[in-house]
């Protein structure tokens, strides 16, 4: 069963210097922050080696500092065109040198190595900015690499197997509504959207779960002790379930 949490908010980019909100520092030095960009601008950290953070406006960041004296940014891309500018970002848990860098636009980059270029990644994909990026904790070198978009054709979720050089719509029987939202925890796939949560198989989808609010959903995040799946909605909070019939404390 869902599980209701509480929120709190944050909207402006800062580094917790203590673990907590109580000592906060301003960590946007080195990103020139007159360059056009989302409303919500992609922020992506590794997960296994917290030092590294990518974030885009019109160009790739990421940190070159990120320790308890302060964080500083230095550029490590520009390959969008004069329009566009970065969608969702995504590191390689095993390899946090391979770095894939959606655009708003419908473009789709990789870099395998840092201090290397971007290279674009996009045959097979629909026309239209991706609203998720992940990529398979197993695979040693990044070439397993998910992606999700808002579309209503069918053509909402993919999978790379050769880090982005072709891609395979799996959409299977999803309902033809905006996927958004993109987690996955060992080799199962789970996608949020328009109309709920689903977990993707090789036999298709299933809805995950009972009493989500009928509203869109934006996050997805998958936690442990107990294992369970969080979501964000769009206006009706944080939920989450167990994934393996575990009890969930309270709120």
């Amino acid at each position: 069963m869902w599980e209701r949490l509480p929120v709190s908010w944050r909207l402006i980019l800062l580094r917790s210097l203590d673990g907590t909100t109580a000592v906060l520092k301003s960590a946007v030095s080195g990103i020139d922050l007159k360059l056009p960009g989302q409303f919500y601008a992609p922020l992506a950290m590794h997960p296994r080696q917290p030092q590294f953070v990518a974030f885009s406006n019109s160009r790739v960041y990421e940190t070159t500092r990120n320790d308890t004296d302060g964080v500083q940014w230095g550029e490590v891309g520009q390959p969008f065109a004069s329009d566009d500018f970065g969608g969702v970002i995504a590191y390689a848990p095993a390899k946090s040198e391979v770095l894939y860098v959606s655009s708003v636009r419908g473009e789709l980059f990789v870099r395998t190595q840092r201090g290397g270029t971007f290279e674009s990644r996009k045959n097979g994909l629909p026309p239209s900015g991706a609203s998720a990026l992940a990529v398979a904790d197993g695979d040693a070198e990044g070439q397993v690499v998910f992606a999700t978009f808002p579309r209503f054709d069918g053509r909402s979720v993919f999978v790379s197997r050769d880090q982005g050089r072709n891609w395979q719509n799996i959409s299977s029987n999803l309902p033809q509504v905006a996927v958004r939202a993109l987690a996955l925890d060992g080799s199962d796939v789970y996608v949020g959207g328009d109309a709920g949560v689903f977990h993707l198989t090789t036999a298709g989808c299933e809805k995950v779960g009972q009493h989500l609010p009928p509203t869109q959903v934006h996050d997805l995040q998958i936690g442990q002790n107990p294992h369970r799946l969080a979501v964000g909605t769009h206006g009706q909070g944080l939920w989450e379930i167990s994934l393996n019939g575990e009890p969930l404390a309270p709120p």
